[in-house]
């Protein structure tokens, strides 16, 4: 059969994959296991995987794969390091540094670009939490960042939040969350290290609102190269999208102020963004090739699991009632035939 002698291959490429980088001496919990961004994201299920490393990759190769990066608390980024993160940012992905002690002194010839500009400093006293009417981006559990309990804040000086946006702010009016656009791409410094020893912050529900931000941000800055065919990219709304497919042009949509493609037919797609080209894929999803029979959960043939409709059985009796208006028809044509005189006689 000729139509199917041929399928796309698709070489490694950035997926659903997100790096956490963390010193495993100073992020362990009590309790023992991975660190607590690790459970975090274990427990949000988000549908990423996620792969521990030692320190921030230095080269385009390692750091290829990832959609996403966390790091926490680093020591600043080395000018090899630095230069991958950037174009590694500018290419689309996000990523998120997470602030503390050891941010606030980094050795010479570090620093925090491209998350930040300018220095940090480390104040041993921080606020009760961030202020509510800031972090609504977070959702509900946003009001469970009202009481942090951190013995310490890292603060950012004036030149460090010049072109970049606080997002969430501390109670005090002092930046908690920055966002800044890097190319295609966005970066996020937090105040605050992932360390349940210097606040709370892993451990309120918002600590999870604002990971899944950062995932779902990934995934909208086109950020997974492999998806199921249905499955939109998404692109900023100043981007330039032209895509090509072996069966030819599909048009870029707009969709919530951000550029939108659809790959509804599954195969090699072809992008030019901003005038660079990138080959994405869209595969049949597994629950659709998947014909084996499966077992129905008790729970879906419960009558309560779905409309129900009560039968009750009328044919007997009405079966009776038509017998009954025959019988009495019968009985009324006698009773006028009877009743009709004779006609006379001649």
């Amino acid at each position: 059969i000729g139509s199917d002698d041929h399928a796309p291959v698709a070489p490694p490429v950035r997926g659903a994959s997100l790096a956490v980088v963390s010193d495993l001496a100073t992020s362990q919990v009590a309790t023992g296991g991975p660190p607590a961004v690790e459970q975090a994201l274990a427990a949000l299920e988000l549908g990423v995987s996620v792969r521990a490393l030692p320190a921030v990759p230095d080269t385009s190769e390692e750091i290829a794969p990832f959609a996403g990066m966390l790091i926490d608390d680093p020591p600043g980024l080395t000018p090899e390091s630095r230069e991958v993160v950037r174009k590694w940012l500018e290419s689309g992905a996000v990523g998120l540094v997470a602030l503390g002690p050891r941010s606030a002194a980094a050795p010479l010839g570090a620093s925090l670009e491209p998350f930040v500009a300018g220095g940090v400093r480390w104040e041993n006293r921080a606020p009760a939490g961030v202020d509510p009417k800031t972090s609504a981006t977070l959702g509900m559990s946003a009001d469970s960042l009202a009481d942090l309990r951190a013995t310490g804040r890292a603060l950012l000086e004036a030149t460090a939040v010049q072109d970049s946006e606080a997002i969430i702010r501390w109670s005090d009016g002092a930046p908690w969350l920055v966002r800044r656009t890097v190319g295609r791409g966005t970066a996020f410094a937090l105040s605050l290290p992932m360390n349940p020893e210097t606040s709370d912050l892993v451990l309120r529900p918002g600590f999870l609102a604002l990971l899944a931000n950062v995932v779902d941000a990934a995934g909208a800055r086109g950020g997974s190269r492999r998806v199921e065919a249905g499955t939109a990219w998404f692109f900023p709304k100043e981007s330039t999208v032209e895509v090509a497919a072996s069966f030819g042009v599909v048009q870029a949509g707009e969709s919530d102020g951000r550029r939108r493609v659809v790959p509804a037919v599954a195969g090699r797609y072809d992008l030019r963004i901003d005038g660079l080209v990138e080959s994405r894929f869209a595969s049949i999803p597994e629950r659709e090739i998947d014909l084996r029979r499966r077992r129905v959960a008790a729970a879906a043939m419960a009558p309560g699991g779905g409309a129900t409709t009560a039968w009750i059985d009328l044919s007997h009796y009405v079966a009776f009632a038509l017998l009954g208006l025959l019988a009495a028809e019968m009985v009324v044509r006698l009773l006028l035939s009877v009743r009709e005189p004779h006609g006379s006689r001649v």
